[in-house]
């Protein structure tokens, strides 16, 4: 199993303006920022978009759109990009993000 590392820098405040991922040698040192700044991360609705916009950078970084040829290629990129939210969530510290988050895995 190969170890993601995620780091989300937040400001003070939870109006966060950008939410950087990096994952270790899972990614091959690529990084994502995701610029969080015009959305509400104390609303549902500006966390959830928050949280989409995560998602998305996540699959790039662990290149979960490059076209694999075996199952363990594909649960690699996949527990990689789990690993990346779930660690830039936390990260971020705010609580909605984490609320939203936390609904998506029941």
């Amino acid at each position: 199993m190969k170890t993601v590392q995620a780091i989300a820098i937040a400001a003070a405040s939870l109006a966060l303006a950008t939410a950087p991922a990096f994952a270790g040698s899972a990614t091959k040192g690529k990084s994502a920022t995701v610029d969080l700044s015009g959305y509400n991360l104390k609303s549902e609705a500006g966390a959830k978009i928050a949280l989409h916009e995560i998602t998305r950078a996540a699959r790039r970084v662990c290149d979960f759109y490059r076209p694999n040829t075996g199952t363990r290629a594909m649960r690699d990129a996949g527990e990689c990009v789990k690993a990346s939210i779930a660690e830039t969530v936390q990260a971020m510290n705010s609580p909605m993000v984490t609320k939203v988050y936390k609904a998506t895995q029941n």
